[in-house]
């Protein structure tokens, strides 16, 4: 994995075709796939590297996937959180994830990742706003879309079930992530 962003506790890491192991274990702890409307749980290795295939490719297109999200402290996979671009598209923002364990939920790590990707949405990928999907009856999402600063916009359908469409401008973000340049290292032009 390398990391492309990080928090004070996270890691936020492209995957590299050698993590589909890790990833194929991760996927086995229960919660990882609870909610999901896509497979998240008890991946094979095989179903596991494609996967990651998928986010290196989405990665190396529009800078962004399903990140890896690593504890820096243990160098431990604790989960998967990213943004992607929606297909077909449907806008110009992104849409963002966040899959846990239930082992690493209620510590502030999907807030804390999320945080920062919105962040990354906004500050280096210049886009206009970021959607989260959620499952109706995925009460805690829900909870974590309000306290990222989210507002729900409508129903819609996922992949032929429905799902609530939540979504945050750059207007109306939570400003706590600074991406600045420090002046005392750019550049200068003489």
């Amino acid at each position: 994995m390398t990391e492309i962003i990080a928090t004070e506790r996270l890691s936020i890491c492209a995957w590299e075709l050698d993590d589909a192991d890790t990833l194929a274990k991760l996927s086995w702890n229960p919660g990882l796939g609870e909610y999901g409307i896509q497979k998240y749980a008890n991946l094979s290795t095989d179903e596991a590297r494609a996967w990651i295939e998928k986010q290196i490719a989405s990665y190396d297109a529009v800078g962004t996937c399903r990140f890896a999200i690593v504890l820096k402290k243990t160098g431990q996979l604790i989960g998967i959180s990213g943004m992607y671009v929606r297909s077909p598209k449907i806008d110009d923002g992104l849409d963002i994830n966040w899959r846990y364990p239930i082992a690493f939920r209620g510590k502030g790590y999907a807030f804390e990742a999320a945080e920062c990707l919105i962040g990354f949405a906004f500050d280096m990928l210049e886009k206009p706003h970021v959607n989260a999907f959620i499952s109706p009856d995925n009460e805690p999402s829900k909870a974590l879309a309000e306290k990222l600063g989210f507002k729900f916009v409508r129903m819609a359908e996922e992949l032929n079930r429905p799902a609530e469409l939540w979504q945050i401008t750059s207007d109306e973000r939570i400003d706590t992530l600074d991406l600045s340049v420090d002046d005392d290292f750019a550049d200068d032009e003489d």
